[in-house]
């Protein structure tokens, strides 16, 4: 994966949706979870380079979030006193 300016993004957090159908045949998309991720979620590497193992066949949906805009808790400095 590239970014804008052409160089390796690393650091991506990618998510893998699939297309799914409700019982009442509503089209919707659902977070999965593959073998080589946490909680359906992994991230690219210094060069950019991801991969997802164990998929089965469908339709589905790349997500991918820059590392900045993860919702984690991070850290925050405490003021000077």
């Amino acid at each position: 994966m590239r970014g804008p300016d052409g160089a390796a993004a690393s650091g991506v957090r990618l998510q893998l949706f699939q297309y799914d159908y409700t019982q009442n045949g509503d089209r919707s998309l659902q977070l999965r979870t593959f073998s080589n991720s946490q909680n359906g979620q992994l991230m690219t590497d210094d060069r950019g380079v991801y991969r997802i193992y164990g998929v089965r066949p469908g339709e589905y949906l790349l997500v991918a979030s820059p590392w900045a805009s993860m919702t984690a808790a991070r850290p925050v400095p405490a003021p000077n006193q």
